[in-house]
C-alpha cells in the first residue's frame, strides 16, 4: 500500500475544546457521538492538593522533573 494511500484511509482523531455551556445546547445525539477524553476545570489545583494518592503519586513526577531541568542545563553548558 502507497503511504499516499494509507494517508487517506487512516483515520483522524480531532482534538478540541469547548465551553460546557455550549456542550449542554448541543443535541444528546451529537453528544453521544463523541469519546469524552477528559475533562478540565481550571483553577483545581487546591482540590488535586487535599488528595493523599495524587501527592505520592506527584513525588516521582517532580523528582524527574528535577532530573530532566538538571540535565538540561548540563547539555547547554557542555554544547559548543
Amino acid at each position: 500500500m502507497s503511504k499516499e494511500l494509507f494517508h487517506d484511509l487512516r483515520e483522524t482523531f480531532v482534538l478540541a475544546e469547548i465551553e460546557s455551556s455550549e456542550w449542554s445546547n448541543l443535541p444528546n445525539e451529537y453528544q453521544e457521538r463523541f469519546k469524552i477524553k477528559a475533562v478540565d476545570q481550571p483553577n483545581f489545583r487546591a482540590e488535586y492538593e487535599k488528595d493523599k494518592e495524587w501527592q505520592e503519586l506527584r513525588k516521582p513526577f517532580i523528582t524527574a522533573l528535577k532530573a530532566v531541568k538538571s540535565r538540561e542545563d548540563e547539555i547547554r553548558t557542555n554544547h559548543k
